[in-house]
């Protein structure tokens, strides 16, 4: 995703909003979903595979300078949560 995201940018594509937050890449995806499909989205983000996946993301884009990639991964993940819960 960050590969895609960067070459977009080189290329002029993204605007300003597109590269504070990667809410734009999931929008049209989560809204063409039926309601069936975002109960079994929601339900993944509530289990404890899930919650342990963003804790450790977070823990290692706080604790690792280099982890751009995890800090880039758990706000890209906090993003699309945010979409389905809405």
């Amino acid at each position: 995703m960050q590969t895609h995201t960067s070459r977009l940018d080189e290329l002029g594509e993204l605007e300003p909003d597109q590269k504070r937050d990667s809410m734009w890449t999931f929008a049209s995806e989560v809204e063409s979903l039926s309601n069936s499909e975002l109960s079994a989205a929601f339900q993944t983000f509530t289990s404890a595979e899930m919650d342990l996946l963003q804790t450790a993301l977070m823990h290692e884009g706080q604790n690792n300078p280099n982890a751009v990639d995890a800090r880039r991964a758990a706000a890209q993940l906090f993003d699309l949560q945010a979409l389905i819960l809405r």
